[in-house]
């Protein structure tokens, strides 16, 4: 009867075992409970309908030269390589520069006053089946008067539906799913790599502190910069020797660059800051400027510890998961610690049983052997 209890465990075990990579899945991310819905639906995606051979990156996004007063002319390919058809409403957009750097872009009702504004589209609206494609024409109407240099801009395709997420009976949440392809406008002038530093203010929350130092790139080409930020007490000694690493950062825009203080924190006190960036070809910047730390800002931020917790980074897991997710996570934990205890005792059953069998016998040989002596 006790074979017969684990030989059927042992049969449910690969079901047991595709119940545990279900769960491991939904607590990684793997299989969110959207996939089912993604999978059936519309997926739009945007390429230039052409590209430069001797230029790779052309294949991605739109690289552009042009001339003040001038018009260009392209066309955009719209692809719906999802599993149903989906309508989308096409229109341009002004890039900017996050303020933890890299290009972002500006929403449909942001003010135009770039590339966003110098493209015309000549759709404004697209639906397409399953598996189709379309190449929906555009020009760019450059300003007579315009900086030289390197503009940004964007081509949305903006889903019409609408995903709704209801988290609870008094909170929806909707997704507006787009795609945006770069559309890089290069002019003829000056082309000047300059970036420039104006302040550091200490600030922070939970337990964090930052200092978030005040850079704008005032020249006309795209810049991406590394280097070091030391903090300097009053008696001379470097407190910190903080990495950092700026990345895409378009020309005329500004930006509070967040740089996280480690290990320990900063008292009270006036403090120098001394930035070293390295960016462009070979050039540097070097800037020094005091920043006060106050009682005040403190108590809010280090809740008097002495120590500083960092944010969670893009690797950490357990920062990254939804309630549900560690709820799969946990569950997937105990499911396979159950499948690991289930495998170890049937392997102690095996031995137990077979070493009270093979006793059996021996007893059982023993009793014949003396049977045919008599």
């Amino acid at each position: 009867m006790l074979r017969l209890f684990y030989t059927t465990r042992l049969r449910t075990l690969p079901l047991a075992a595709l119940g545990l990579l279900f769960l491991l899945g939904l607590s990684m991310g793997v299989l969110p409970a959207r996939a089912a819905y993604a999978a059936g639906g519309a997926n739009i995606t945007l390429q230039p309908a052409t590209s430069d051979p001797a230029n790779p990156l052309t294949r991605a996004y739109f690289i552009l030269n042009g001339k003040p007063g001038s018009t260009l002319q392209n066309s955009v390919t719209v692809t719906n390589s999802g599993t149903a058809a989906g309508t989308v409403n096409l229109y341009a957009v002004d890039a900017g520069t996050g303020q933890n750097s890299g290009i972002i872009y500006l929403q449909q009702n942001a003010p135009r006053t770039d590339v966003g504004l110098w493209i015309h589209l000549s759709r404004s609206q697209l639906t397409l089946a399953a598996g189709q494609s379309e190449q929906v024409a555009f020009q760019v109407t450059i300003p007579g008067k315009v900086r030289a240099g390197q503009h940004v801009g964007g081509i949305v395709a903006e889903n019409v539906e609408q995903d709704s997420t209801t988290t609870n009976s008094k909170i929806q949440i909707t997704v507006h799913s787009r795609r945006v392809i770069a559309v890089e406008v290069n002019l003829p002038g000056p082309q000047i790599e300059q970036l420039s530093a104006n302040g550091i203010q200490f600030g922070g929350s939970a337990n964090y502190e930052i200092l978030k130092v005040g850079l704008s790139n005032t020249g006309t080409m795209l810049l991406k910069a590394n280097g070091t930020l030391q903090v300097i007490n009053s008696q001379g000694r470097m407190l910190q020797n903080l990495a950092i690493s700026v990345d895409s950062f378009l020309p005329g825009t500004s930006i509070t660059y967040p740089v996280y203080v480690q290990k320990k924190v900063l008292g009270v006190g006036t403090y120098q800051g001394k930035l070293l960036l390295h960016y462009g070809h070979g050039k540097s910047l070097y800037y020094t400027t005091p920043f006060t730390v106050t009682e005040e800002q403190l108590v809010e931020i280090s809740n008097n510890n002495s120590s500083l917790s960092l944010p969670p980074t893009a690797g950490s897991l357990l920062s990254r998961l939804s309630p549900l997710q560690l709820i799969g996570c946990a569950f997937a934990v105990l499911l396979g610690a159950s499948l690991i205890v289930l495998y170890w005792t049937k392997k102690l059953y095996l031995v137990t049983a077979g070493a009270v069998v093979g006793g059996q016998r021996r007893k059982k040989g023993r009793t014949e052997r003396q049977k045919r002596r008599r």
